[in-house]
């Protein structure tokens, strides 16, 4: 019995996710068949699926789509690179400092 309590306590939140997904599909479906909404900003779910089929086989811009992501990857890990090296020291030095620290907690509050 506990298990079966268990199983469906688990259960639960994920087909409470899937049917809110599929009513937001659907809900989606209806608008643009529907014509509720302008196609230029809300395209239909089967066009925006045959367009990033189209974008997965032939890429875009002449380049693949794993090279945009890739150097999307390489800019966000960069500047995330970037933003530990100088805000790590930084903290230390707020740390350590007296004068430091203690002009931060003036202008900070």
């Amino acid at each position: 019995m506990k298990n079966q309590t268990k199983l469906q306590q688990g259960l639960l939140p994920k087909v409470i996710s899937v049917i809110s997904i599929a009513l937001l599909v659907i809900l989606w479906e209806v608008s643009t068949s529907l014509k509720w909404v302008n196609p230029i900003f809300l395209p239909a779910p089967q066009s925006v699926f045959s367009t990033f089929m189209e974008l997965l086989r032939d890429g875009y811009k002449g380049s693949s789509l794993t090279t945009h992501i890739s150097a999307s990857l390489y800019r966000l890990f960069t500047s995330l690179v970037i933003a530990f090296l100088t805000a790590v020291p930084l903290g230390i030095i707020c740390g350590y400092s007296k004068y430091v620290g203690l002009a931060e907690r003036i202008k900070f509050g």
